[in-house]
């Protein structure tokens, strides 16, 4: 993670800012043209479904943390030993960023973001979000649970679905010695739209790039390890070829005819 460079970071900021006061103060055909661009390019990515169904309060970039005491303690004698940029997101958190604004200043990408944030969530350091959906995708965003986990707890699948989901990717995997992905069996259950996976798993994918106003998105080279790993770079075509493979075995694992 790269750590605060002062002015610099803060001049970012300030960029951004100034640049979405640029576009409130565009004349209103303007500002519904790239309303228009941008509606179908977020509809295209996320899917209308999944952003829809976001209010203000679930979105991460908007939420301004809200130091405990103890974490106002920690900020002062810093006994836990934490590392430079959980102090630097305590601080900013402090000084009422919004966690977009932070992280443009840090130079951090989102998934970076959203490990601090669950380590200060953990260590009772900044208060619980009120939205289940910000706290959950955060969690999934920063690794801390995997895709079954991050629709069982937003409340999506229930506990049997996905015992039912690990129990048929463990049936595929002896049948077959292929190890299909919980995204492709929730999908092909029909306990989970297609539509909805390939938005979670877009949106972890993107976390993980980084904002620059000088125009520059990097991503980050750490991808996680394991299934969330693996999940994190399916791709059209690997969704694909996993549906084909699934859906043969489950018409002979549950006995199904064409």
């Amino acid at each position: 993670m790269k750590t605060n460079n002062g002015g610099s970071d803060k001049q970012q900021a300030n960029k951004f800012s100034k640049f979405v006061s640029d576009l409130l103060l565009m004349p209103i055909w303007i500002k519904q043209l790239l309303y228009v661009y941008l509606r179908y390019r977020l509809e295209e990515e996320l899917t209308p479904q999944y952003l829809n169904s976001y209010d203000t309060e679930d979105i991460f970039q908007l939420h301004k943390s809200i130091l405990t005491y103890m974490g106002k303690k920690e900020l002062e004698i810093r006994t836990l030993g934490l590392s430079p940029n959980h102090y630097i997101f305590l601080q900013d958190s402090l000084d009422g960023l919004t966690i977009a604004e932070l992280t443009i200043r840090n130079n951090w990408n989102l998934f970076e973001v959203s490990n601090i944030f669950i380590d200060c969530i953990e260590k009772e350091l900044i208060a619980m979000p009120q939205s289940l959906k910000l706290i959950e995708l955060v969690r999934y965003m920063s690794g801390r649970t995997r895709i079954g986990e991050y629709f069982l707890r937003t409340g999506q699948i229930t506990m049997e679905q996905l015992e039912t989901v690990l129990d048929q990717q463990e049936k595929i995997k002896r049948a077959t010695n292929e190890q299909v992905g919980s995204a492709t069996v929730l999908v092909n259950m029909g306990f989970v739209p297609e539509s909805e996976i390939k938005a979670v798993l877009r949106y972890k994918e993107e976390s993980r790039k980084r904002f620059s106003m000088d125009g520059i998105m990097s991503l980050a080279a750490d991808m996680d390890s394991g299934e969330d790993g693996a999940a994190l770079k399916v791709t059209n075509e690997r969704l694909i070829k996993e549906n084909k493979i699934l859906k043969l075995q489950l018409r002979k694992l549950l006995n199904l005819s064409e």
